[in-house]
């Protein structure tokens, strides 16, 4: 036994000796890249697909070893076709994940800090919360998309041109229920309401609630495609929902939801901002916790 565990240390202390810096890299590349893939798995309906695809590929080497010839051939065909699908099917997800690699993280990073901007951004989201708990307490549906780096000319092509700054009183006005635009988006762009009445791509995402409505399905539809931050109240709940990279952060507090606008928008330093992440990170599993 003890001849057998001075071979093993012996064996990684060897395995140590050969490492260099490269492969302590390349291992660090496959794991993120890994850890991407898997995570793109998880939050799409892709992971049926993958289970089907390495299914054939398993039976395709079954039947390679067992000489069907004629199966194996349908099998391998199969499996090309279907990987092609897999690209075609899961084109809008694809397109997003590698549309935000790196994008607004390092624009963040390497961005000069605008004090002035910030203060716009900090008097708008100010604004916007506000908006928020009003139509909240008075349960008006309301759809707000802030653009970002992915630019809405087209969406804003579909409703009304308002040109306006942002104001508590515009915004609950645009979305009561007898105004004339209160059915469609509102967008902001550049801390202004660009455009009200837009229309928004739906999702197709089969997992979504069944109690969510038509705002949500927008809202969410438009986050899988670009990279804009959807603001949603339910007209039903009066329920705060945030749409964000095809992901809905549900059941926010006004006070939730001034956090997750500064932390999207407000720019900080990136010791700072890393700060900031994780301790917003462990009150939100603090909070998860204990609903």
């Amino acid at each position: 036994m003890a001849l057998y565990f001075e071979r093993v240390v012996t064996l990684i202390k060897n395995a140590i000796d050969l490492l260099r810096w490269q492969d302590i890299v390349d291992m660090l590349i496959i794991a993120i890249l890994l850890y991407k893939i898997l995570m793109f798995i998880r939050e799409s309906s892709a992971a049926q697909v993958i289970k089907g695809i390495v299914g054939i590929i398993i039976a395709t080497q079954i039947l390679s070893l067992l000489q069907l010839k004629v199966s194996h051939f349908l099998f391998s065909s199969a499996l090309q076709i279907g990987i092609i699908a897999l690209i075609i099917l899961f084109q809008p997800e694809l397109r997003r994940m590698l549309d935000s690699v790196g994008r607004r993280r390092f624009s963040k990073i390497f961005k000069k800090i605008d004090e002035q901007e910030n203060a716009l951004a900090l008097r708008s989201i100010a604004l916007l919360t506000e908006a928020a708990e009003k139509l909240s307490e008075t349960r008006t549906g309301a759809l707000i998309c802030i653009e970002r780096q992915n630019r809405l000319g087209d969406i804003m092509k579909t409703g009304t041109l308002v040109n306006a700054d942002i104001s508590v009183e515009l915004l609950t006005n645009i979305f009561y229920d007898k105004a004339p635009l209160h059915d469609g988006a509102l967008i902001v762009k550049d801390w202004r309401i660009a455009a009200a009445g837009c229309r928004l791509p739906l999702s197709e995402n089969k997992s979504i609630s069944r109690d969510l409505g038509m705002r949500h399905r927008a809202g969410l539809g438009l986050s899988e495609v670009t990279d804009s931050f959807v603001l949603i109240v339910s007209e039903e709940t009066g329920g705060i929902t945030v749409a964000e990279g095809g992901i809905l952060k549900r059941n926010l507090t006004p006070a939730m939801l001034n956090s997750l606008l500064k932390l999207e928008f407000v720019s900080e330093s990136p010791e700072k901002q890393s700060i900031t992440r994780f301790f917003s990170f462990k009150k939100s599993k603090k909070d998860d916790g204990e609903n």
